[in-house]
C-alpha cells in the first residue's frame, strides 16, 4: 500500500471509529477538495436547550457550512461562520443591493441594537456601553487613539499581546513621548502569582493603562482577568482586555471581571462575520475617551458608547450576521460552550501525547491557566512546511508559529477531527 493510501484508510478509520455516526455524516476520507460546501440548515436554537451529549454536538456541528472533508482548526484567526450567520450576511446583501435607498436602509439601524442586545446579553452587561466596531484591532484603537497621555505616562502591556496590541501603543509613543513598558510572564506559571506578580511589579504612580490579552494567541496562556482589572481600579489605572481569545469560548460575566475596557472580533470564536467587532466601554470610560473618527450622526454624549461606533457607512448585513452568532452561543448557553472548549482542547493535547512520546507544548500544562488554544512545539520540523503539509495531507487549517504549530479546538470538532489532528502532528515528527 502507497504511503498516500495509508493515510487515506487512517483517516477514515479515525472518523468512523472515534465519533458517533451523527458527528461524521457528511465527512468523506478523501483528501480531494470539493468545490462547493454543503448548504447547513439553520435550526430553531430554542431546540439546543434541551439537548445533551453527543445529541447537542453533532446539532451545532450541522450549523457549519464545511467544504467536504476540511477541517478548521484555526479559530484564533478565523472560524467558520455559523448557518445563522452565513444566512444573515446573504439575504442582507441581496436586501440592500437590490434596494440601497434610505427609505430601505431605514429599517437596519433597529437591526443593529438587536445585536447590541443579543451581544450584551452573551456578556452579561448593559447593552449601552457596547459599541459595534469593525474586529478587535479597530476596537483596540479606538483606545489607543483615543486615550490622553502625556510624556510623563506609562502604559503596561503584556509582552504576549496579539502584535497589533504591541505595535499601536508604540508607534503612538514614538510619536508623543510616553513609556511602553513589556510585562513577561513564565511560559509554564503554577500559581496566579506567576503570573500577577510581574505585572504587579511594573505599575507606578505613572501608569495610565494596562492592556493585556485575556488569552494570548502567541502562547495560549491564559491570564487571570478579574485580579488584574482589580488590581489596576485599586490605583485608579484602566484595565483594556483584549478578548480575541475569549469572546465565543470562554462565559464572561463583565459586571464581574471589573475591566474598564473589553474588545473583541466576530470572525473568531463566536463564529460570526469578518468585519464585525465589538468594543466595551465602562461608562467613567466613555466620558474621558477622545473619540478619533468623527460621523455626523451619533456624535453626543447621549449616544453612550455608541458615539465610537461612527465610522460612516457600514456593511448592515455583518453588524446583524454578528447578532445571528450570539444567538447560537446564548442558545447553547456559554458555560456548556466554555467546558466543551476546554474538553477538546485537553483531548487534542492527550491524543498528541500519545502519539508522540516527549512532546512538548508551548501551551500551560495546567489546564486553570489556557483555554482552547493548542501550541505543539516541533522541534526541528519548519512550521510553515508544517503548515503546509496538515494541509495538503490531512485538509487541516493551522497557524505556524517560531517553531512550533497551533491548532484551536472548538464547539465544532469532534472526537473524530481531534483524532485526525493528532495523527496530523504526529507525521511531522517522522523521519
Amino acid at each position: 500500500m502507497t504511503r498516500s493510501k495509508q493515510i487515506d484508510a487512517t483517516r477514515r478509520e479515525i472518523l468512523f471509529r472515534a465519533a458517533p455516526a451523527a458527528a461524521v455524516t457528511g465527512l468523506v476520507a478523501a483528501t480531494a477538495k470539493a468545490e462547493t460546501p454543503p448548504a447547513a440548515t439553520r435550526l430553531d436554537l430554542d431546540a439546543l436547550i434541551d439537548l445533551e451529549g453527543d445529541a447537542l454536538w453533532s446539532t451545532v456541528r450541522s450549523q457549519f457550512e464545511l467544504r467536504q472533508g476540511y477541517l478548521p482548526f484555526n479559530a484564533a484567526n478565523m472560524a467558520p461562520p455559523c448557518a445563522g450567520t452565513r444566512q444573515a450576511l446573504a439575504s442582507g446583501t441581496q436586501d440592500i443591493d437590490a434596494d440601497p435607498s434610505f427609505e430601505n436602509r431605514a429599517k437596519y439601524r433597529p437591526l443593529h441594537e438587536l445585536t447590541r442586545g443579543k451581544l450584551a446579553r452573551l456578556l452579561r452587561i448593559d447593552g449601552d456601553d457596547i459599541a459595534l466596531t469593525r474586529n478587535t484591532t479597530e476596537s483596540n484603537n479606538t483606545i489607543v487613539n483615543g486615550l490622553n497621555l502625556g510624556p510623563d505616562d506609562e502604559v503596561v502591556l503584556w509582552a504576549q499581546n496579539h502584535r497589533t496590541n504591541l505595535q499601536s501603543w508604540q508607534v503612538r509613543a514614538e510619536r508623543e513621548g510616553f513609556t511602553v513598558k513589556l510585562v513577561e510572564t513564565p511560559e509554564q506559571p503554577k500559581s496566579d502569582d506567576d503570573l500577577l506578580l510581574p505585572f504587579r511589579e511594573a505599575l507606578t504612580d505613572k501608569t495610565r493603562i494596562l492592556s493585556f490579552s485575556h488569552v494570548s494567541n502567541n502562547s495560549c496562556t491564559a491570564l487571570p482577568a478579574h485580579e488584574l482589572c482589580r488590581m489596576a481600579e485599586e490605583r485608579d489605572i484602566l484595565s483594556m482586555v483584549d478578548g480575541a481569545q475569549t469572546v465565543g469560548a470562554m462565559a464572561l460575566d463583565f459586571s464581574e471581571l471589573d475591566c474598564a475596557i473589553y474588545t473583541s472580533s466576530g470572525q473568531k470564536w463566536i463564529c460570526g462575520p469578518r468585519e464585525a467587532g465589538l468594543l466595551y466601554l465602562r461608562p467613567d470610560v466613555q466620558d474621558i475617551l477622545n473619540t478619533n473618527m468623527v460621523g455626523y450622526a451619533l456624535v453626543g454624549s447621549d449616544e453612550y458608547a455608541r458615539k465610537f461606533e461612527t465610522l460612516g457607512q457600514r456593511d448592515d448585513a455583518a453588524v446583524v450576521g454578528l447578532g445571528a452568532a450570539a444567538d447560537l452561543h446564548n442558545a447553547i448557553g456559554s458555560d456548556r460552550v466554555e467546558a466543551r472548549v476546554r474538553r477538546n482542547a485537553i483531548f487534542l493535547m492527550e491524543r498528541i501525547e500519545a502519539r508522540v512520546p516527549g512532546v512538548k507544548f508551548v501551551t500551560p500544562n495546567d489546564p486553570a491557566y489556557r483555554l482552547g488554544v493548542v501550541i505543539t512545539k516541533l522541534g526541528g520540523v519548519d512550521p510553515s512546511t508544517a503548515q503546509a503539509q496538515i494541509y495538503e495531507r490531512h485538509d487541516i487549517s493551522g497557524a505556524a508559529f517560531p517553531g512550533a504549530l497551533r491548532l484551536c479546538a472548538h464547539i465544532y470538532h469532534s472526537d473524530a477531527d481531534l483524532e485526525l489532528a493528532a495523527l496530523a502532528v504526529s507525521e511531522l515528527f517522522e523521519a
